[in-house]
């Protein structure tokens, strides 16, 4: 049975390479974003964080980039998780919208 939809708010499809970092850590772990939204992303990888983790996440496309810290929201065993973006400065907002825009405009077409 599938799980229910954890997401406060709409998620575009949106791919796109991304790095993280653990809190805590120093290790780079290079990772894919499947899907964004105001409040979060999908991190496609097989072998996610815990439930809880405090990461710092990167994402960089064309000469855009967005940076946040996020909180592992939800697991997907060996499929993914779930961020919730923290604390987002104007400049992190303000790329996020303009990837959200582009994402809804694109589902449009």
């Amino acid at each position: 049975m599938a799980q229910p939809d954890r997401r406060s708010n709409t998620r575009v499809p949106f791919i796109a390479h991304a790095e993280i970092i653990e809190e805590g850590s120093s290790v780079t772990v290079a990772v894919r974003v499947s899907d964004l939204g105001n409040d979060g992303c999908y991190i496609d990888m097989r072998s996610p964080l815990p439930k809880g983790a405090s990461v710092a996440i990167t994402i960089v496309v064309a000469r855009d980039a967005f940076e946040a810290e996020a909180t592992v929201a939800y697991v997907d065993p060996r499929l993914g998780m779930g961020l919730v973006f923290r604390n987002l400065s104007p400049g992190a907002r303000t790329v996020l919208q303009k990837w959200l825009w582009e994402g809804e405009h694109d589902r449009q077409t």
